[in-house]
């Protein structure tokens, strides 16, 4: 890579320029998908290429709309700030998307209509009430061959 352009590179790309923004996509994707890559392994994220591609997109594209190159400090170099946004990136698209997940899991004891959802679907796991019926007629059946033996 040839860092000694990113000045010009970024300077071009605040000033929206598509042509230096389509160079800075061509120079640095190798990079991302690295950093991305090593950061969901450091903490056991599985991730297929397919994720990282789109952690990848959302990049450039956050990249773009938010002029997030304006706060690179040191121009000179952008590979290590590309590496560090790349992975943090990474890890909080993994973070946001657990978050949507959670957010869409409603309760058992939810209710819906005034009747609780585990009373509307079936299930082969035996509840609380069909523990007492259980036990209600193991109690009815044990009087029934006590008084056929006694």
């Amino acid at each position: 890579m040839d860092e000694k352009n990113d000045p010009y590179l970024i300077e071009a790309c605040l000033k929206k320029d598509l042509v230096a923004w389509s160079g800075l996509i061509n120079k640095y994707p190798g990079l991302i998908y690295v950093s991305i890559e090593n950061r969901l392994k450091k903490y056991g994220i599985p991730a297929s290429s397919h994720d990282i591609e789109d952690i990848r997109q959302n990049i450039f594209s956050d990249i773009w709309k938010n002029g997030k190159l304006s706060h690179i400090t040191n121009r000179d170099d952008i590979s290590y700030w590309i590496a560090i946004l790349s992975g943090n990136a990474a890890v909080e698209h993994f973070r946001s998307r657990e978050t949507r997940q959670l957010q869409n899991i409603v309760p058992l004891y939810h209710k819906i209509d005034g009747e609780e959802l585990n009373e509307m679907f079936p299930s082969d796991i035996p509840g609380p009430n069909d523990e007492l019926a259980r036990a209600e007629a193991e109690d009815r059946i044990d009087l029934a061959i006590e008084s056929l033996a006694g």
